[in-house]
């Protein structure tokens, strides 16, 4: 049974840091805008006049016990009726009494961000507590939605995510703060520097050394990457993890030293493995909270037979190579296919790593804007890579400024909500997102979503598809566009240019598939201009938009491009 509290203040202790503020704050500022009241605010140096809802450990005699410091770890918090009648909010750490506050206000007031810009908070005439203790820690203790429309701190911290993209100031707790997480030995062993007087630092490949990637069993090669790593730290101390990571080129080195360690391991990954390990192990006196990043990327995929990485070495692996058209586990049953090794690595990599990451993909990167309908998939995949001992998620989608239509804020929230708790329903995640994004015409959304689902099912869905894929179709374009005109003849003003970014997809679909080299050309400059009306600049990766738009007017499909990387060698 709940109880009614019908007035009370904001507590936090003495000596509250920034952040316990900004929470207490925060819950100040969402309380005031559900009831309609302003409730008192202060540190516990004012007297008790009222029963109290106590923000982070500390005040009024609430200490962090051992017991909660062992249950909640850095992002965990905990909700409490207390015996004397006041209520606590709090974390272990700052950041997860923040969180907490956000939860406490979605269970009391029906808080939500959907968006930046979309907030829901419900009209209530009083204020019930929940009356039993609840706790709550995250599925995974990294947690990044990579779209652009995610790289906000504000969005970020109301929707418990702690991607390093989103620049989380202190005062907002903080979040997971990569100096670098991609390919980086390009940078700590700059071939522009190195490879002319030292071309033995680089990768042996068809009997000539590359500057594409190091010889990693070069002792020279460690000694100047360990410098150039530490330099890093010193100037970044903010910062807690480092990439030491594979140039995103597909060679490795075939030297006798390298290649005996492959064949003693049984990949390629081990030489990777063996030269992190030696690094963290080197710096562990002098950066003892340091941790070090590296991939299982396509070469080094496959897990080392021996080796086991340190516990302070995050190992992601990658899958570019899978089909995202249904769920892993289903896909993985064909024995034949990029998914079932996928699975495999996964497994493999689960069994020896205790900071497992997964670098995983939601969007179509030949065509930003092209439907990739993987909402459901991605939901059943998180949860499987969960219990298969992943503990930090990273969903790559539309990174560019401004982002892109594809569904894109949808997947940022489903992402963020899973990732802190896979088991959540993904459908009522996505039912509630569209009902109070784009109102009304929500549901028509959900049909849409719900019909590219469908279309998907009995094909192969990859990264790097056209228009001209099986599971597209005139026929399906066109009952994409009657959901939207649906959407939009309910839509207030504000819906209305959601849900017309939104359709952005659609209207890239339908152009590509016009057969009529003319009139393709026309709509296209149509395309053009609401694409400069929502300020997007890239609607494929690391393509300029005019040639992009060029490829449209050229060919049906936009399938005829130079190759994608052949002006952006690492």
């Amino acid at each position: 049974m709940s109880r009614s509290i019908p007035q009370y203040s904001i507590v936090v202790k003495r000596d509250a840091c920034e952040a316990e503020r900004f929470a207490a704050k925060e819950l100040q500022k969402y309380l005031y805008k559900s009831l309609g009241k302003n409730f008192p605010f202060f540190d516990e140096r004012v007297d008790k006049f009222s029963p109290e809802i106590i923000v982070g450990f500390g005040a009024r005699g609430v200490e962090l016990t051992n017991e909660y410091q062992s249950l909640l770890g850095e992002e965990g918090f905990v909700l409490k009726p207390l015996s004397d009648g006041n209520y606590l909010v709090a974390g272990a750490t700052a950041r997860g009494t923040i969180y907490g506050v956000y939860t406490f206000l979605e269970l009391t007031v029906g808080f939500k961000a959907y968006t930046r810009t979309v907030e829901k908070v419900d009209k209530k005439d009083q204020l019930i507590f929940p009356d039993r203790e609840i706790i709550q820690k995250p599925d995974f203790e990294y947690r990044d939605p990579f779209f652009s429309c995610a790289f906000n701190a504000d969005f970020a911290v109301k929707n418990k995510i702690n991607l390093g993209w989103a620049n989380i100031p202190d005062r907002m707790g903080g979040g997971m703060k990569f100096f670098s997480g991609s390919h980086t030995l390009r940078i700590l062993l700059p071939s522009h520097v190195y490879y002319n007087d030292h071309p033995e630092y680089y990768a042996l490949v068809d009997g000539e050394r590359t500057p594409d990637q190091p010889c990693l069993s070069n002792p020279q090669v460690f000694e100047i990457v360990r410098e150039n790593l530490i330099k890093q730290i010193k100037q970044n101390p903010e910062c807690k993890i480092f990439s030491v990571a594979q140039n995103d080129v597909d060679v490795f080195c075939q030297c006798d030293k390298c290649k005996k360690i492959y064949a003693e391991q049984g990949s390629a990954s081990a030489i990777y493995l063996t030269f992190v390990n030696k690094l963290i192990d080197s710096i562990k006196d002098e950066f003892p909270n340091v941790l070090i990043h590296t991939f299982a990327y396509r070469h080094t995929r496959v897990a080392p037979k021996n080796l086991v990485p340190n516990d302070r070495v995050i190992v992601r692996l990658c899958n570019i190579e899978c089909d995202w058209s249904r769920p892993f586990t289903e896909l993985a049953k064909d024995q034949s296919s990029a998914t079932y090794e996928f699975v495999n690595n996964l497994k493999e990599w689960g069994k020896i790593t205790k900071r497992l990451y997964v670098w995983d993909y939601a969007v179509n990167f030949w065509n930003y804007l092209l439907p990739f309908p993987n909402l459901y998939q991605m939901a059943e995949n998180i949860k499987f890579m969960h219990k298969m001992g992943v503990v930090g998620m990273m969903q790559q989608g539309n990174y560019t400024y401004n982002g892109g239509a594809a569904l894109d804020q949808l997947k940022s929230y489903l992402v963020a909500r899973l990732t802190w708790n896979v088991n959540e329903n993904p459908r009522e995640i996505i039912t509630e997102f569209c009902q109070n994004v784009y109102g009304k015409g929500g549901k028509y959304i959900v049909e849409y979503i719900d019909l590219l689902t469908n279309a998907v099912k009995e094909h192969k869905m990859t990264l790097y598809d056209n228009a001209d894929a099986p599971y597209f179709s005139v026929e399906l374009a066109d009952k994409c566009a009657k959901l939207f005109e649906k959407a939009k003849e309910l839509a207030t003003p504000s819906e209305w240019e959601r849900l017309d970014k939104e359709s952005l997809s659609v209207d890239y679909l339908r152009i590509v598939l016009i057969e009529d080299d003319k009139i393709r050309s026309q709509q296209v400059d149509e395309f053009a201009k609401k694409l400069c009306k929502y300020g997007i600049n890239e609607i494929a990766e690391k393509a300029a938009l005019d040639d992009t738009l060029n490829f449209m007017k050229e060919h049906r499909y936009a399938n005829q491009r130079f190759p994608r990387y052949d002006y952006l060698r690492y």
